[in-house]
C-alpha cells in the first residue's frame, strides 16, 4: 500500500502556487461535486450520516509520568517544540475489537476531548483503524482552528479541536489507505470538491470519505449524485471495501510493535530494551515492525511537512504570510 505524506485538513486551503508547480494536482477547472465540502452533506442527516456511526467500545487509562513513551511521540514533541514547557501524556485507548491498546499521545492543553477523539476514531471498521499505530493530539499556537495529518504513511496527528465531524477521521485514514489514482480521476468529469484539487492525494481521501458513507450509513447515490466521478468512487470502492465494510465480530489482524522511551526528568528508569511488549505470549495476532523509510523518500517527506505545515499556519492565521490558490 501506498500513503500520502503530512496533508492539512479542514482548512481547506491549496498549497501555495509556487508547491503547486512541484506537487501535481488536478485542474483547478475541475467541477466540484460538493462546492461546499464533504461535511455539510455527509456528517449528518440520512440515518445520522457519519457522525451517527456507532463506534467500537473503548475504555483508556492514563500512564505514570515516570512510564515510558513512544519513541515517535516523544522526537516528534521534541523537533516541533509542540510540547516544550507543557506536559506531554499518553493515554492507552483499548478498543473492544483489538488485543492491544493504541497510543494516544496528548498535550496537556489539547482542546481534542479524550472522548471525542476516541469515539471518532472507533467509528472506522477494525480492518482500516489498524492501520494506525499512535494517534496524537495538541493545541495549536493560537489555541484555536483545527490541522490534521497523516504523518509518514502511518501516525495521525491532529492540533486543535477536531471534534467537527467524522469525515476528519475518515479523510485521514483514506491517506493511510491510498493507492495510484491520477489517470482514474482524469477518466471522470468532476472531483468530489475544491480541496479534492489541491492535490491527488487529497482527492484521493475526498472520494474515499464518500466511498466510507457509502458502505457505513446508506449507497451514496442515494444523498448525491456521483456519476460525474464514477470511476473514482468506483476504483475506490473496490480497493477499501473490505477496510470500510463493518463486519460484526471483527477483530484486528495484526498488532504494531512500538519503540518507546524515557522522558527525562520524569522519574523514567531506562531498560536494555526500548521495544515494548505488543501483545501477550499467548496472542497470535501478528506483530508488525514499523521500517523506517528509504532516505530519497524521507527526505521528499520532510520537505512537503515542512511545505504542508507552513501553508497550514498561514492559511490558520497561526503565521503571517499570504496563502494562494493554484
Amino acid at each position: 500500500m501506498r500513503s500520502s505524506l503530512y496533508t492539512i485538513l479542514q482548512l481547506g486551503a491549496s498549497l501555495p502556487a509556487a508547491v503547486m508547480a512541484a506537487i501535481p494536482a488536478p485542474a483547478g477547472n475541475y467541477p466540484e461535486l460538493l462546492p461546499n465540502g464533504l461535511g455539510p452533506v455527509l456528517n449528518d442527516g440520512a440515518n445520522g450520516g457519519m457522525n451517527g456511526l456507532p463506534h467500537t467500545p473503548y475504555t483508556y487509562t492514563l500512564r505514570p509520568l515516570s512510564a515510558k513513551v513512544p519513541e515517535h511521540c516523544y522526537n516528534q514533541a521534541q523537533n516541533s517544540n509542540t510540547c516544550q514547557g507543557r506536559t506531554l501524556r499518553v493515554y492507552d485507548i483499548k478498543y473492544a475489537d483489538c488485543s492491544k491498546p493504541i497510543p494516544l499521545c496528548r498535550c496537556s492543553d489539547s482542546p481534542y476531548p479524550i472522548d471525542s477523539l476516541a469515539k471518532e476514531f472507533g467509528r472506522i471498521p477494525i480492518y482500516a483503524r489498524q492501520y494506525v499505530p499512535i494517534i496524537s493530539s495538541y493545541n495549536t499556537a493560537s489555541g484555536t482552528g483545527c490541522v490534521a495529518y497523516a504523518d509518514n504513511f502511518l501516525y495521525l496527528r491532529f492540533h486543535g479541536n477536531c471534534a467537527t465531524g467524522t469525515t476528519v477521521l475518515f479523510h485521514e485514514m483514506s491517506h493511510v489507505l491510498d493507492y495510484k489514482w491520477r489517470s482514474t480521476v482524469e477518466s471522470d468529469s468532476c472531483v468530489p470538491d475544491n480541496y479534492a484539487k489541491s492535490s491527488w492525494w487529497e482527492s484521493y481521501a475526498q472520494v474515499g470519505v464518500l466511498s466510507a458513507y457509502n458502505f457505513n450509513v446508506r449507497p451514496i447515490n442515494q444523498t448525491v449524485n456521483t456519476n460525474c466521478l464514477k470511476n473514482q468512487l468506483n476504483k475506490v470502492n473496490s480497493q477499501l471495501v473490505n477496510h470500510w465494510t463493518p463486519v460484526a465480530g471483527r477483530t484486528c489482524q495484526f498488532v504494531w510493535g512500538l519503540r518507546e522511551v524515557c522522558v527525562p526528568g520524569t522519574g523514567c528508569v531506562e531498560t536494555a530494551s526500548a521495544r515494548v511488549a505488543s501483545v501477550a505470549a499467548a496472542d497470535a495476532v501478528e506483530v508488525r515492525e514499523i521500517k523506517p523509510l528509504p532516505p530519497a523518500i524521507q527526505a521528499k517527506a520532510d520537505e512537503l511537512r515542512r511545505l504542508t505545515d507552513l501553508e497550514a499556519g498561514i492559511t490558520s492565521g497561526l503565521i503571517k504570510g499570504k496563502s494562494f490558490r493554484g
